[in-house]
């Protein structure tokens, strides 16, 4: 049977198809150009197509999916959404976009559709939001020349967490911001652990208190250390926030 250009009836799949039977591959062609090949199994591609710009896939929200035959077909996908791309990871109570690249901006989101800085984390219910952990290197590291270096906001977790081995568990610098800030509601704003801060401590933690009440709070604290706190927000040793130091409101 010849396959005929205007299409055939009472085709059999299972002998009659467009292929080959060993292990050369086909070719599609346009123009007499290559433009898609179909292998056989071996090293190279299952299906490679020569275009300018690749695979195109259009339609109303375009997607592509990709299943891992090696795990129960678990899927995820990657999808056009106005132009920005979404990436849904398998889900098996349903689709959740999990990261966003906003189109026009490059913002990245994860946790939310709609960022509005370069890199936005919304954690859902008492997830950390952000969490740094650097063995010779520093956990969590922010700099900024007006804004925050390092910025966490939380309602119920911890609004920025940093743990280094030999390193600074939480490094923000800003020229005329804040260098860290964190805010929590019932967590701690900012926390940082190393195991060779030269502070001589192992836990360090800032809660939600203005600089000008720790100082208060401690008009004796020698000048060298009252540098650091201003300029390093270290505060410690010890597993509570502030230890010993009676502050309110």
């Amino acid at each position: 049977m010849a396959w005929e250009l205007t299409g055939n009836t009472g085709t059999n799949p299972a002998s009659n198809f467009l292929g080959t039977t060993d292990q050369r591959p086909v070719v599609i062609k346009t123009n007499n150009k290559e433009a898609v090949r179909v292998n056989p199994d071996g090293p190279a591609s299952k299906v490679e197509i020569a275009a300018a710009d690749g695979l195109a896939v259009t339609g109303d929200r375009p997607f592509i999916t990709l299943r891992d035959a090696n795990a129960g077909n678990a899927h995820s996908i990657l999808q056009c959404l106005g132009g920005d791309m979404a990436l849904i990871p398998n889900n098996p109570g349903g689709a959740i976009v999990a990261m966003v690249l906003k189109a026009n901006t490059g913002n990245v989101g994860i946790g939310t559709l709609n960022p509005s800085s370069k890199v936005e984390i919304a954690a859902q219910a008492s997830q950390d939001g952000v969490t740094g952990k650097g063995t010779t290197g520093k956990g969590v590291v922010g700099l900024s020349v007006s804004e925050h270096g390092v910025f966490g906001q939380s309602q119920s977790s911890r609004g920025v967490g940093g743990i280094s081995v030999t390193d600074i568990g939480v490094f923000g610098v800003s020229a005329s911001g804040e260098g860290v800030r964190g805010q929590s509601e019932t967590g701690t704003g900012v926390i940082g652990q190393s195991n060779g801060d030269p502070a001589g401590g192992t836990v360090f933690r800032f809660c939600t208190k203005a600089v000008d009440q720790l100082f208060a709070a401690d008009p004796g604290r020698p000048p060298a250390k009252r540098a650091v706190l201003r300029h390093s927000f270290v505060i410690g040793p010890g597993p509570a926030c502030l230890p010993g130091w009676p502050l309110t409101g």
